[in-house]
């Protein structure tokens, strides 16, 4: 509803009624005295400013409703030039020109701008946000070609025909120049394919590679897929849908489309079995569970590998420290304004992967210098999310105490920009002019073991950026909400901006240690069983001790890997894992074959959703019968099968807890036995009904 109040004093209307009247008729006469009320957009459609004429008018409903509000009541209230609004409507209709949630933020920012500064500010605002915007969707093609699924599908489909259009006039070419003129073509590089060397033989295979790749619409649809969907992201942002206000760390629109993947997956996973050349069959989902794709393993090993580190560092001497790592102000979208959150004026549209990526480079900066220093530290890094999405890092970094000054001395020098490439950070180093400034950048502190180890430092951000466990109702600082409602917002934020969130240093291979995990007997080496020990062995009271694999390793060496030339999917020879060795002792640890994937029955599936479901209701007896039923329906009762997974020991009988009971396959099938048994004396009636 919109109301005008006004006092007519001379014969000079405010709006002409003349149909071929334009903006330059609005009058702005103090006779009138104005006050307008927009509740929504319809109403203001039926304004008289759409009036002015026919072309002004379809301008003016372009706009978003907000925007609309607010140039009406700037109109009526006559508080900035005629030519401003032109400008203002002629350039904001070339602004909004995105996906309408993005439009909708954009909006919001801009008519808040009119309201609060006036037409010139808020076109000068939208120009900004404009050149952001465009920043954020930097494709070769526009935007609406790939804006859905089918399109991106089609569009990969016309990527791969052109690569196999450039494939039938090869003559005379080498392998290099045609992935060259591909990369040209096709403009591989501005769809995230990675730069790779072309300093090697022209005939390398590498190159044949790269070719099969761009003649394969699926793998370029995933390359466009992720391309999209990170770009809306990084739009998102620059218009202030990430934030404390909105949704921390990534957009509703962000959260939404992690969730669906995850039940997508789920869904598939449990329509889905492996086999194998050796007869064996299990459960996709099961592989799932088992595997480090499952957060709660995931959470595990890596807390496994920090408590090591610190037994590690402790048996040296180093002196523990936790440090934080923020980016410059110029990737904050948001800043701080005491207890609140505002829009970050100094922020240039830079991308969440923009700020990972200069954090990588002042990191690899320090360790070079530590490395001529003769600093080796031990150490474990974690990225996460600011409320607006920007990433930073979270340390554990373990020196010895003769070298802490000068280790903290490097980081701060090139933290604070203060290395030789004075005019390329420039406004990186000369935006530090306050105490609280030079902490936000960088803030080291050191461990007290009274206060707790290391593992305890670091537990909380390893499993709020995981699964939350242990940790789900403690509240986050900020947004006050419980971290185990957080725990997507932060996987859809890492999944988009394609971020590693743990990384350790200065440690022995993982591999080594998650490949003697797959050993299930014991070896003719005692030191493969010693190492086999510390990793933990199933069935025993030995439990995995990352600091005991440490010592044996410095004591006897570590176990090397053995590899194998097989053929990929697509034709080319490369290299895989088939064991480890240690001497002259060899232990085979990928002897399965190759596994194909099969659809899983109806039983199976069935199977498998009643064993959560009955988990979830503690149903003992249930549990045990879906539990038989997989076993049955998978033809793989009672065997003790190899590991098919690096990331933990759980084989084939699995173990499953319910109300704080263990029970394993096999408890599964001499239960479902003897229940049968108790039935099998039992008289059978049958009822025959007439029709």
């Amino acid at each position: 509803m919109i109301t005008i109040k006004a006092k007519k004093h001379n014969a000079d209307m405010f709006f002409s009624d003349s149909s071929n009247s334009d903006l330059s008729e609005i009058r702005i006469e103090d006779s009138f005295q104005c006050d307008i009320e927009a509740h929504n957009a319809k109403a203001f459609d039926s304004f008289s400013i759409s009036r002015l004429s026919v072309k002004q008018s379809n301008k003016l409903k372009m706009l978003p409703y907000q925007l609309r509000s607010a140039l009406a009541s700037e109109v009526v209230r006559g508080r900035n030039s005629v030519n401003g609004y032109e400008r203002l409507i002629d350039f904001c209709g070339d602004v909004f020109n995105y996906p309408s949630d993005i439009v909708k933020g954009i909006d919001s920012l801009v008519a808040k701008q009119v309201r609060n500064y006036g037409i010139d500010s808020a076109i000068k605002y939208a120009q900004k946000k404009q050149e952001q915007l465009n920043k954020a969707f930097s494709f070769p093609v526009d935007w609406r070609l790939i804006s859905t699924t089918v399109k991106r599908a089609m569009f990969a489909d016309k990527q791969a025909g052109l690569a196999l259009s450039i494939l039938n006039d090869v003559t005379g070419k080498t392998p290099r120049e045609v992935v060259l003129f591909m990369i040209d073509r096709l403009s591989a590089f501005e769809w995230g394919v990675c730069a790779f060397d072309v300093d090697c033989d022209p005939y390398d295979s590498k190159y044949l590679l790269m070719i099969s790749y761009f003649i394969d619409s699926a793998w370029w649809q995933r390359k466009i897929d992720k391309a999209y969907i990170s770009s809306c992201e990084n739009a998102r942002r620059v218009a202030g849908l990430v934030g404390n206000e909105e949704s921390v760390y990534a957009s509703i629109v962000a959260v939404d489309w992690y969730k669906q993947k995850q039940a997508q997956t789920e869904k598939w996973l449990k329509t889905i079995v492996m086999r194998n050349s050796a007869g064996l069959a299990i459960s996709m989902f099961d592989i799932h569970q088992a595997s480090l794709a499952n957060p709660e393993n995931r959470r595990n090993e890596l807390m496994v590998r920090i408590n090591g580190m610190q037994e590690h560092a402790d048996s040296m001497g180093l002196n523990g420290l936790f440090i934080t790592m923020t980016t410059p102000s110029r990737f904050h979208a948001m800043k701080k304004h005491g207890k609140n959150y505002i829009e970050n004026d100094k922020f240039d549209g830079s991308t969440v992967k923009d700020g990972q990526e200069w954090l990588k480079k002042r990191w690899s900066l320090i360790r070079s210098a530590w490395n001529d220093a003769g600093i080796s530290p031990l150490g474990l890094r974690v990225a996460e999310p600011h409320k607006d999405g920007t990433v930073h890092w979270h340390m554990l970094v373990f020196v010895s105490p003769d070298l802490k000054e000068t280790a903290l001395s490097i980081f701060k020098h090139y933290m604070f920009c203060l290395n030789k490439y004075p005019n390329k950070f420039i406004n990186d180093r000369d935006e530090l002019k306050s105490v609280n400034q030079f902490n936000a950048r960088f803030l080291s502190k050191e461990i007290d073991p009274k206060k707790g180890s290391a593992a305890a430092y670091v537990a909380k951000y390893i499993s709020k950026n995981i699964n939350a466990s242990s940790v789900e109702k403690l509240p986050e600082n900020e947004s006050g909400k419980t971290l185990s409602s957080l725990i997507s917002n932060v996987n859809a934020w890492c999944r988009i901006a394609s971020i590693r969130q743990f990384q350790m240093f200065g440690m022995p291979s993982i591999t080594i240690w998650r490949e003697l995990r797959r050993l299930h007997s014991e070896s003719d080496s005692e030191v493969i069983n010693l190492f086999r020990q510390a990793t933990g062995i199933k069935g025993s009271e030995d439990k995995p001790n990352f600091w005991s694999f440490i010592k044996l390793g410095m004591k006897f060496g570590y176990p090397e890997l053995v590899k194998g030339i097989t053929e990929n999917s697509r034709g080319m020879e490369v290299e895989t894992i088939v064991g480890v060795q240690h001497g002259l002792t060899f232990e085979q640890t990928h002897f399965n074959g190759e596994w194909l994937k099969d659809k899983a029955s109806k039983e199976v599936i069935k199977a498998i959703n009643d064993r959560f479901v009955a988990a979830g209701k503690n149903d003992v007896e249930a549990v045990f019968d879906s539990l038989a039923a997989i076993a049955l329906a998978l033809d793989i009762e009672g065997k003790d099968c190899p590991s098919w997974t690096s990331g933990t020991n759980c084989r084939i009988p699995k173990v499953i807890s319910v109300n704080g009971r263990s029970f394993t396959l096999d408890d599964a099938i001499k239960a479902h036995d003897l229940r049968m048994k108790e039935h099998e004396n039992e008289e059978i009636v049958y009822f025959e009904f007439e029709d």
